[in-house]
C-alpha cells in the first residue's frame, strides 16, 4: 500500500467533492475562472491521483470570457447514478448566464454536456441526492437559511426550476 501524502492533489484543487463508482473514486474541483474548468481525477486507492478530464471543456459550455479574478465556477459536487456521472456547480459573476447548473457524462473523461441550468434557484455550493427515483439538488441560500431543492429528474438540456421545502 501507498503511504498518503499531503496534500493528496497538490497544487490548486480547492473544494473537492468525492464519490466512488465500484472500485474507483473520482474528484471534482473548482476552477474560479480558468478555464478548462472543474478537472476531473480517478483514483483506486485514494493516494495516487491521475488527471482524466473536465466537466467544463469546450468553450461553447460557458463563457468565462468575462469572469474576473475569485469569480467563476464554485465548489461543484460529482456524482454517479444510473451509468452517468452528474456535476453540479455554481457560475458567479461575469456578463454571461449565471447561477447553478449541472452537466451529465456516461464517462468521467468526457465529453460532458451543455449545461442544464436550474432556474429560480439562488444559493452557491450545490449538492445532488439521488434517493427513491428522484433527483434532489441542495444549495447552501444566501439570503435564508433555507435550503433549495428540485425534486425531479435533472437531464442534459433541461432548463429546471426549482422551490423551496415545505416547512413541515
Amino acid at each position: 500500500m501507498t503511504a498518503a501524502r499531503n496534500p493528496v492533489l497538490p497544487g490548486f484543487h480547492p473544494d473537492p467533492s468525492i464519490c466512488r463508482v465500484g472500485d474507483e473514486f473520482f474528484v471534482v474541483t473548482s476552477t474560479f475562472e480558468y478555464f478548462p474548468g472543474l478537472p476531473v481525477h480517478r483514483s483506486r486507492d485514494l493516494v495516487e491521483w491521475e488527471l482524466v478530464g473536465h466537466a467544463v471543456h469546450r468553450e461553447e459550455q460557458l463563457d468565462l470570457s468575462s469572469v474576473a479574478a475569485s469569480g467563476g465556477l464554485f465548489a461543484p459536487t460529482i456524482r454517479h447514478h444510473d451509468g452517468r456521472f452528474f456535476v453540479a456547480c455554481t457560475l458567479v459573476g461575469g456578463e454571461g448566464r449565471q447561477g447553478s447548473f449541472v452537466v451529465t457524462a456516461t464517462d468521467p473523461s468526457g465529453p460532458w454536456s451543455d449545461p442544464a441550468w436550474i432556474d429560480d434557484a439562488p444559493g452557491i455550493d450545490p449538492s445532488i441526492l439521488f434517493d427513491d427515483g428522484r433527483a434532489w439538488l441542495l444549495l447552501e441560500a444566501r439570503r435564508t437559511a433555507r435550503t433549495t431543492s428540485r425534486s425531479d429528474h435533472v437531464s442534459p438540456g433541461d432548463t429546471c426550476s426549482a422551490r423551496e421545502p415545505s416547512p413541515e
